[in-house]
């Protein structure tokens, strides 16, 4: 083999190399448990809701958090979701305040939607919440 031959063939052989290792995407760990994404696939029917910074504090974020959770079990079922935020400004005397009041109804014939939660996840950085419910 020439001189010219093996040289060709070691940047050809180095240049696939080297495209095949910048294509392979790169992960980053964000710490976030999988399930916050594609949640089990085990054989139950499981629900991920999620919440940002509650204005009324973490007693609603986690309520609301829970309560998308078992509105997205309820779709898997096919079961008829409404659901209602309703936002209330009280004006008065040189102050405000705000309530706000989730409610989700699940409706259909002879079914009802029961589920626990599962695991629970608060993101450091943003502080969203993140609630897995299965089906009981």
């Amino acid at each position: 083999m020439s001189r010219n031959f093996i040289h060709l063939l070691f940047i050809t052989l180095s240049t696939i190399f080297f495209i095949g290792c910048a294509a392979a995407p790169q992960q980053v760990s964000t710490g976030k448990p999988k399930w916050t994404l594609l949640p089990p696939n085990d054989g139950k029917v499981y629900g991920v809701g999620e919440s940002a910074i509650h204005v009324s504090g973490k007693t609603f974020q986690r309520s609301l958090a829970i309560s998308r959770g078992i509105d997205e079990i309820a779709r898997q079922k096919g079961v008829k979701v409404s659901n209602t935020l309703e936002r209330v400004t009280n004006v008065g005397n040189g102050g405000s305040s705000l309530n706000a009041r989730n409610y989700s109804v699940q409706t259909v014939e002879g079914q009802t939607v029961k589920a626990v939660i599962h695991d629970v996840y608060e993101d450091p950085y943003t502080k969203r919440l993140y609630v897995l419910m299965r089906e009981q």
